[in-house]
């Protein structure tokens, strides 16, 4: 896949995981609200067997569903707030469970964070990773610049997090936290380093 297919949502998601160090040679991934699905192709090229990306319309995925330029790559179209989607999501897999999920831009979408953790847990290998971005109530943006900060002005926002709430869910959800950071990527690596930035990213193990 070539670099310039990528969105800059992409990019940084796929910076995400590089600062994260989560291995990526592994055999089974699904990404939760995929949007074009240029991440999922991405992680195959970078040693993931099968990706499955899953949102909730169609896209135009430039050859994403050929099998003969992006073996590896498949889309599901399901709506993430309805009870079975877990199901849908282990029949693509070919009955069994995945080693790694993301879900980027995606928790503060959902009608209940809670269901939807437990949900991706009926999904994941034991002791396989979640993901997550979501953003981070205690960002200096927010603090600063409240009538601005993007997390509160997206309609389609259903609930804001900040470290403890999200930490607290993931762990009662039945996850050990590894990584919870919240960098400032505008900075790059120094950034990586600042609890301040406008989204929180966690590393979590299912138990």
């Amino acid at each position: 896949m070539m670099q310039d297919e990528l969105t800059s949502s992409d990019r940084d998601h796929l910076w995400w995981l590089e600062r994260s160090r989560v291995p990526l040679n592994i055999g089974m991934h699904v990404d939760l609200g995929c949007g074009a699905g240029g991440l999922g192709r991405a992680l195959v090229d970078r040693g993931v067997r099968t990706s499955i990306g899953v949102d909730i319309v169609d896209r135009d995925f430039k050859g994403g569903l050929n099998p003969d330029t992006n073996a590896g790559y498949k889309f599901l179209k399901l709506d993430l707030n309805c009870a079975e989607w877990p199901e849908h999501i282990r029949a693509a897999a070919g009955g069994v469970r995945v080693d790694m999920v993301t879900a980027f831009d995606f928790l503060e979408h959902v009608e209940s964070p809670w269901t939807t953790l437990k949900s991706i847990g009926r999904i994941l290998n034991p002791g396989g990773r979640l993901v997550l971005t979501t953003p981070n109530v205690m960002s200096w943006e927010r603090i600063l610049k409240p009538s601005l900060w993007s997390g509160a002005q997206d309609e389609q926002h259903k609930i804001l997090l900040q470290p403890y709430s999200l930490r607290f869910l993931l762990e009662r959800a039945g996850y050990r936290l590894e990584l919870l950071k919240s960098p400032l990527r505008k900075l790059g690596p120094i950034g990586w380093h600042l609890p301040i930035g406008g989204q929180m990213i966690a590393v979590a193990r299912l138990v």
